[in-house]
């Protein structure tokens, strides 16, 4: 039962940065108007700091860094970078 939790949790995890990582591009990608190299750039970029949260957070639970291996500080470092932005689109939304 516990097992199955974990997975739930993990899942849920996973969902939450998809659809913040899905927030963030449509604000930053698809808003603006992005077009051509400009937009596969950000697109990758964004895509680049999500990766290593959704990995982390489907292979162990727990927090960053603690995750031992080659995602641990990638991991943190892009975490860091993707709650920055969120939290100025947060504010810049509220703000307008």
């Amino acid at each position: 039962m516990m097992r199955a939790m974990s997975w739930i949790g993990a899942l849920v995890r996973t969902a939450l940065f998809a659809a913040i990582g899905y927030y963030e591009w449509r604000r930053l990608v698809r808003d603006p108007g992005l077009r051509g190299a400009p937009r596969l750039a950000a697109t990758v970029a964004i895509g680049a700091s999500v990766a290593p949260l959704a990995a982390s957070g489907l292979l162990r639970g727990g927090g960053v860094p603690r995750l031992s291996g080659p995602l641990a500080w990638p991991g943190f470092l892009g975490w860091a970078g993707f709650a920055l932005v969120f939290a100025g689109l947060v504010a810049v939304d509220a703000g307008r």
